[in-house]
């Protein structure tokens, strides 16, 4: 579960490197390039569209309802 005060991006960078799946591996599963998934961890950009978001929590075994994005 996400901290009140943890970005989405910081979030799902924490999750994948627990789960030892690397950037480029996310991003290919989610439909995404690297660099976009990057700059998402980041929090360069917003997070995603819904159903990539809920496709992100798929594999990091979260439950994307429960994460306020």
């Amino acid at each position: 579960m996400v901290g009140a005060k943890e970005k989405f991006g910081a979030f799902i960078r924490r999750e994948r490197e627990a789960k030892d799946i690397g950037l480029r591996e996310m991003a290919k599963k989610i439909g995404v390039s690297p660099t976009y998934m990057s700059k998402v961890e980041r929090d360069d950009y917003p997070p995603p569209a819904e159903d990539k978001v809920k496709a992100i929590a798929k594999i990091i075994e979260c439950d994307a309802d429960a994460k306020d994005a």
